[in-house]
């Protein structure tokens, strides 16, 4: 099957649960290492991160299992398997949310953010690199909101693989909806982009949970789990 096929197939199964894979199929951003409609598939992004979409009864799928490296694991059989087996280690679990609607009307002084933004991102952001948000700063893929005076309010922007995220509101300014507003940015960017627009979500982070509802994305059915070795 080519990437058009398999990306077809994951999403006959549940659209939203393998978004993230479906989306770098079809931006042709994956290399496929194994597939098997019994069993699952196992690529990699360009980024290097690693994708695993359990999906079968076969356990076929565990001897194909990247040995190292970062990985976007979605299914709790693997998950167990590179965890308890092959020494990775595990976050929180999340899911998966895709907006499947039309165009947002934006407001506010949204700006791409440059170089010059680079610490301030940072030091305010912890769970990307300093290299990942400025890979998002050159691409173009890092944008904020800017106050009256030019002061930074809120920032948000696009991981390496493609999915939303890096949402920052500084507390000052918290509780005006800038969070919504930054991501509408983001959907709208995803969108005149050709990409589909997709998030993670630590089931533990209620608040974004709550947005992603909001505006109106589909949660996918199935956990996904960030592991590392």
């Amino acid at each position: 099957m080519n990437r058009h096929d398999v990306a077809d197939y994951l999403a006959s199964l549940d659209e939203a649960s393998f978004v993230d894979i479906i989306d770098a199929l079809e931006q042709s951003d994956v290399e496929i290492a194994y597939f098997s409609p019994s069993s699952g598939l196992v690529c990699r992004h360009l980024s290097g991160l690693w994708y695993v979409a359990d999906t079968g009864l076969s356990d076929e799928i565990l001897s194909h299992l990247p040995l190292s490296g970062l990985a976007s694991v979605h299914g709790e059989r693997s998950k167990e398997y590179m965890t308890e087996r092959l020494g990775y280690e595990s976050d929180e679990a999340t899911y998966l949310y895709h907006y499947r609607g039309g165009m947002f009307e934006c407001y506010g002084n949204i700006v791409k953010l440059g170089q010059e933004y680079l610490d301030t991102v940072v030091s305010n952001y912890h769970v990307s690199s300093a290299e990942d948000v400025r890979g998002a700063m050159l691409s173009g893929h890092l944008f904020g909101m800017l106050s009256q005076s030019g002061d930074l309010m809120a920032f948000a922007g696009f991981h390496a693989e493609g999915s939303m995220g890096m949402l920052t509101v500084f507390p000052q300014y918290r509780r005006e909806g800038l969070g919504m507003m930054m991501e509408k940015k983001l959907i709208n960017t995803a969108l005149e982009e050709h990409r589909r627009a997709y998030c993670n979500v630590f089931l533990s982070n209620q608040p974004s949970i709550r947005l992603q509802e909001k505006l109106g994305l589909v949660r996918g059915r199935i956990r996904s789990w960030w592991i590392w070795k």
